[in-house]
């Protein structure tokens, strides 16, 4: 039994080598020699070519110059947080803003109906029913973003689209 374990250690490392530098992306190879000068001398030189190739591999992999000569950009892997991602802020603001047009929407049309009814104070205190509170100057602008006042929010609607259903259901989950 002693005698086996280096051997099945060999055909293991020279398994793993062939594997890893089979699947090695071209452009993750070690400057110097091609993918398949790599492979051929892994295979014909089962344990050496592969240590040679891990060697190899694991030096250039701690240098961040690529095969072409430029420098590779750090890749984050996993989710990022969501107030890093742009496409997130993008989807809150126009949500935010959707709001403010639809609040705006409903109020403009409570005037319009009750000026149609009589709208006064007068005219409601008849039917016991209390008249429309008119919006504030607050009402008109959410807080933080000035200028907003001249949007035309039924035109920004049409442009980006209708999917704010799809969004609620989302945001509700």
């Amino acid at each position: 039994m002693p005698r086996v374990v280096p051997f099945i250690l060999a055909i293991a490392v020279w398994i793993y080598g062939v594997i890893d530098c089979a699947q090695t992306p071209e452009d993750r190879v070690p400057r110097g020699l091609k993918k398949p000068v790599w492979l051929i001398i892994v295979l014909l030189i089962p344990v050496i070519g592969s240590l040679a190739w891990l060697g190899v591999k694991w030096v250039a992999g701690s240098s961040s110059i690529t095969k072409s000569g430029g420098y590779r950009s750090p890749k984050r892997k996993g989710p990022t947080a969501p107030d890093d991602d742009p496409e997130f802020l993008a989807n809150l603001d126009w949500q935010a803003r959707k709001a403010h047009y639809e609040r705006q929407k409903r109020e403009q049309q409570a005037r319009e109906a009750s000026e149609k009814a009589g709208g006064t104070a007068a005219a409601a205190e008849e039917q016991d029913v209390p008249a429309p509170k008119e919006p504030s100057a607050e009402a008109e602008a959410p807080a933080g973003e000035p200028g907003l006042e001249g949007v035309d929010w039924d035109r920004l609607a049409e442009q980006l689209g209708d999917d704010t259903e799809e969004d609620n259901g989302r945001a509700g989950a």
